[in-house]
């Protein structure tokens, strides 16, 4: 079964050219406002579709900030499969090209955005406007969901979830060299606080120094995470344990009497975070048995994700993959070390999710960002084959 051509090169350089000079960078803390963080590729997305007919259809997620949703009608009013990607990108700091004007070179865009994720939104978006052209419609309805906040909280993708959107599958536009990506580690962050007494240092004995007390809690963490090396997912790998970020200290003579930490803490599939919370509480509290003296309390996550897995015969999956081989397309099933809107997909709305975008990993959030133009097209045209197979 094939479906239609590619688009062409042109074609979609003119898109993603168009998509990546809209920046859509993160606000994170910060409040957005009128064409700041997504707003203004929203506006576009919303533009694109209704002058293409399309159903479009919008989601508050915060001031300024709201998913857009783009509905292909298929013959089959009860099907429907989910392509969804987002349209934040991360910050735009020390890039040595031009984030905002997109240039290409021996068929490489270059711009902030190109390979994460716009050309998975542009693939989507020409797949969309292929199938809603065809004088025949996939029995499945597609709905392009493009989202916000994916860089961040992933409060789009919750978002989408609570207005009680649900599919019989989806796929999630993210950067995969253009493999089927079935797993993904999850993940849940939390602070670590250590609590002294202030001193002058030339009475040092007199204080509690609480950069020493954290210096005993990351050795035992780290202790805690060389422990996860028998535990093997076949796609995943192993859990991970890093402490990331240490703040702590007022002056060169001053005894610290407050140090924190940030812990990043890798799922596998199979491990739940408030599992591995009770672990690492568990390994503080035997720390503190230990050492009396050590002042130490963990706070709860304030970032979590899960991890992800989605069964190789899952029809989506053969779908995409059947796809793949039919548009000539060599591709593998594979798991990814980052994490993605699927996890979310799949943990809270039971749908099954798989990733799969043109662009490699290692090209995203880099100083010079980059995306083949041909694989934008090839995207495209898979995209359109799989929503045919469906």
């Amino acid at each position: 079964m094939l479906t239609g051509s590619e688009p062409s090169a042109d074609r979609a350089t003119d898109l993603l050219s168009h998509l990546v000079s809209i920046a859509s960078v993160n606000p994170r803390g910060a409040e957005p406002g009128p064409g700041t963080g997504e707003h203004a590729l929203g506006v576009f997305l919303e533009e694109w579709a209704a002058c293409r007919g399309l159903q479009v259809d919008v989601q508050e997620v915060a001031p300024y900030r709201r998913n857009v949703l783009i509905t292909v009608e298929g013959r089959s009013p009860t099907q429907r499969l989910l392509w969804e990607t987002h349209m934040d990108t991360v910050e735009t700091e020390g890039m040595t090209v031009a984030p905002f004007t997109p240039a290409v070179v021996d068929g490489r865009l270059y711009g902030r955005g190109a390979c994460d994720a716009k050309a998975s939104l542009a693939s989507m978006m020409l797949a969309a406007e292929s199938i809603s052209t065809a004088p025949v419609r996939p029995e499945a309805t597609i709905v392009l969901a493009a989202v916000v906040d994916e860089e961040h909280k992933h409060r789009g993708v919750r978002a989408l979830i609570d207005s009680g959107f649900r599919a019989d599958a989806a796929i999630v536009g993210e950067p995969t060299d253009m493999d089927v990506v079935i797993a993904n580690k999850g993940c849940v962050r939390f602070h670590v606080v250590t609590r002294g007494r202030t001193a002058h240092s030339s009475r040092a004995h007199e204080g509690a120094n609480a950069i020493v007390m954290m210096a005993r809690v990351i050795l035992a963490l780290d202790s805690l995470g060389q422990s996860y090396k028998s535990r093997v997912h076949p796609l995943a790998g192993r859990p991970l344990l890093t402490v990331s970020v240490v703040r702590g200290g007022q002056a060169v003579n001053i005894v610290p009497d407050r140090c924190v930490i940030d812990v990043d803490r890798r799922m596998i599939p199979g491990e739940d975070a408030g599992e591995v919370m009770v672990e690492i509480i568990s390994a503080v509290e035997d720390l503190k048995v230990k050492y009396p003296e050590v002042d130490v309390e963990s706070g709860g996550p304030y970032s979590m994700y899960p991890p992800m897995e989605v069964a190789s015969d899952e029809r989506v999956v053969s779908c995409l993959t059947a796809a793949c081989s039919a548009s000539g397309q060599p591709t593998q099933l594979k798991r990814a070390p980052f994490g993605t809107d699927a996890s979310i997909l799949n943990a809270f709305a039971h749908i099954p999710a798989v990733v799969f975008g043109p662009g490699s990993i290692a090209q995203a959030h880099t100083d010079n960002e980059w995306i083949d133009i041909a694989q934008v097209c090839r995207a495209a045209r898979i995209l359109q084959e799989t929503a045919y197979r469906f």
